[in-house]
């Protein structure tokens, strides 16, 4: 029962975030491609494939993206996984590997999850599509953002699951939460 209960809210919130992030990357005006019907969306995840919640959230975010408009959508999903290929070393060939990926692709808009995907994006020194306008989900406010940037801030949910972990077993004096875990 408790296994089913936490992947059903992990499944919502999924569903949840990627409608909001949807709607978000829709709202992004970005430049009129010309003689192309096609738009190119390019979902850069912070962590990496078998993160609990992310194939949910990619399944909601596709579908929404696909259903929320006449225009044909291809989607592109990435990630960073800085807990198993953390460093500069390790970011500036990961961009160079991505900007020669896409270079024949026209990026319309890029749809970050979580703070060191949106980080990685919009590096002072180096960013990935300077011009590229960009829908992120994250958990921490950001205090500024350069023109062309949405932010929805999703909080997390430690605080949640503890008082799920209450209520399951209000006996409990001790709680352990373990978020995220490098490889």
């Amino acid at each position: 029962m408790v296994a089913w209960t936490s992947l059903r809210v992990t499944r919502r919130s999924a569903l949840r975030s990627a409608i909001l992030l949807v709607s978000v990357a829709i709202s992004v005006r970005a430049a009129p491609v010309a003689g192309q019907d096609a738009k190119a969306i390019l979902v850069l995840h912070s962590y990496g494939h078998d993160t609990p919640g992310r194939w949910p959230f990619d399944v909601a975010f596709a579908r929404t993206v696909r259903g929320a408009t006449d225009v044909a959508v291809e989607l592109y999903v990435e990630t960073l996984d800085p807990n198993r290929f953390g460093g500069e070393p390790q970011a500036r060939l990961t961009r160079n590997y991505l900007r020669e990926k896409y270079a024949d692709k026209n990026i319309t808009a890029i749809a970050v999850v979580y703070d060191s995907a949106l980080a990685f994006v919009l590096d002072e020194r180096e960013p990935l599509f300077a011009h590229v306008p960009v829908a992120a989900l994250v958990t921490r406010s950001a205090q500024s953002l350069p023109e062309g940037v949405a932010v929805i801030t999703s909080g997390n949910a430690i605080g949640q699951t503890a008082v799920l972990a209450l209520k399951l077993n209000p006996r409990a004096t001790h709680i352990a939460v373990i978020d995220g875990a490098p490889y």
